[in-house]
């Protein structure tokens, strides 16, 4: 006679992801032995301590009787094994397709081995690594609601049917990596739980392919070279410390929220989630290369405010990587190469003018420049003519005592403001001409960034309305 035990399913699963030993002690009798089988919660289980090959190469056994309960309406169902030790089946032909509610808690081997039918490990759990690397899945498999607390090996595995991971929740201790996994149907990861790193580089997906509608990733999620002939859905619950996107194609249509992939994840802001580290320390040449890739996606899609946002993103990083190492020390002290980065990259192309995607930072400085050097004009230095060779500004002392003085005063602020507005676009009216060195200087140098600033905004804007 069988013997059995009920266990919580709560407790048993807690015990499962901490006190491993524990777990195992609830499954065995009082002198030590496996249970022949046990309730889990609703779910009967039949423990093999050592996974007969039967099990694995026959579609039906007798080992596992079909299970008249049938916890999944409509589905043929056997009752479920929990495997006590590793198994391993690699390069074998595997017949059995049903894995519903399987507990693996040892590690798994099915390198290289083809499932020759629809394969179902739904709700299954994997308690230790498991190598589903170059195995051939010819019929589809589907891993809805199942669980990975170790790594998970997917390398070169190829999916000639459906890859449905829906639901599905990784340990933060995992990692699933399908490095060159070829995904020939669709391929679901939808509504599940990616608590550790998700690597697909290299990887292939010939059909619709969903990433998104509520499913999160806490670490990282790598698509470097991987390749996506039809839509790709990558509207996430949340990003996780990084993704990478160093060339990736993306042939068909994309679907992705620029500012999940930034620090703040309600509007487009710094990208943190694009940045490279290495040893704690940002890497600046692969992080522009990441963001790179980003802003191209949003050319593709197109979204031009994300495209702008990325590759101004992209510029920062090139400048940086161009000037400094990846501890932020100088790559050259040379003098000339510090005023170039601080007056032209920093004070013009970042701050002005956004690396050309901010067209209302330009016109912001237009006026800013005006008054600046209207300001300058003041100075005791500086001398402007105006009609009948009247000099502003001459023996004019402010005064809040007479209001005659006060309106004098304002006179001549206005025709300074005026002259230094003439001056900024270049139309040179006549009626008001610089007098000495300085001020003709100062007039020079304002006519020259009048028409740097006037070009710049022009194109800035034209690109932001016209792209």
């Amino acid at each position: 006679m069988s013997e059995s035990k009920k266990i919580d399913k709560e407790v048993f699963g807690e015990k499962l992801k901490n006190k491993r030993e524990e777990a195992l002690a609830m499954l065995k009798n009082d002198k030590g032995n496996y249970f022949d089988e046990v309730q889990i919660g609703n779910i009967k289980y039949k423990i093999f301590e050592n996974a007969p090959d039967e099990l694995f190469t026959n579609e039906t056994s007798e080992l596992l009787p079909e299970d008249p309960s049938k916890p999944i309406p409509g589905v043929r169902h056997h009752y479920p094994a929990i495997i006590i030790e590793s198994i391993n089946f690699s390069s074998r032909e595997i017949k059995r397709t049903d894995f519903y509610f399987w507990c693996f808690l040892g590690r798994v081997n099915f390198k290289d081995a083809e499932f020759a039918g629809k394969v179902r490990f739904d709700r299954a759990t994997f308690c230790g690594e498991v190598n589903f690397s170059g195995t051939e899945f010819s019929q589809g498999v589907y891993f809805q609601h199942a669980e990975f607390t170790a790594f998970a090996n997917f390398r070169g595995t190829s999916f000639h049917g459906d890859a449905i991971f829906e639901r599905v929740s990784s340990g933060p201790d995992s990692k699933m990596d399908f490095m060159s996994a070829r995904f020939e149907k669709k391929a679901n990861f939808e509504k599940s739980q990616f608590s550790g790193d998700m690597i697909f580089d290299k990887a292939t997906f010939y059909e619709t392919t969903y990433f998104g509608n509520k499913t999160t990733y806490e670490k990282v999620l790598s698509f470097k070279k991987a390749i996506f002939k039809e839509r790709c859905d990558l509207e996430v619950e949340n990003f996780g410390d990084f993704v990478g996107f160093r060339g990736t194609e993306f042939r068909g249509s994309l679907f992705i929220d620029g500012a999940k992939l930034c620090e703040n994840e309600d509007k487009l802001s710094f990208p943190s989630k694009l940045i490279v580290k290495e040893d704690g320390k940002e890497n600046k040449k692969e992080s522009k290369k990441n963001i790179l890739a980003v802003k191209q996606m949003f050319n593709k899609i197109p979204s031009y405010d994300d495209e702008d946002h990325f590759y101004y993103w992209y510029k920062v990083y090139e400048r940086e990587s161009k000037y400094k190492d990846d501890d932020g020390n100088w790559k050259n002290k040379n003098i000339i190469n510090h005023l170039i980065y601080w007056l032209w990259h920093i004070g013009f192309l970042d701050k002005i003018t956004g690396y050309f995607t901010k067209p209302w930072r330009v016109f912001t400085a237009i006026p800013g420049t005006i008054f600046l050097f209207c300001l300058l004009y003041r100075l005791p230095w500086c001398s402007i003519n105006g009609p009948n060779e009247t000099t502003l500004w001459e023996n004019l002392t402010f005064s809040l005592k007479s209001t005659d003085n006060i309106i004098l005063f304002l006179e001549h602020l206005l025709k300074t403001l005026y002259f230094s507005a003439i001056t900024f676009a270049t139309i040179g009216y006549g009626d008001f001409h610089p007098v000495g060195f300085l001020t003709m200087f100062l007039a020079a140098v304002e006519g020259i960034i009048g028409v740097l600033l006037i070009a710049t905004f022009l194109v800035t804007l034209t690109k932001k309305v016209l792209w």
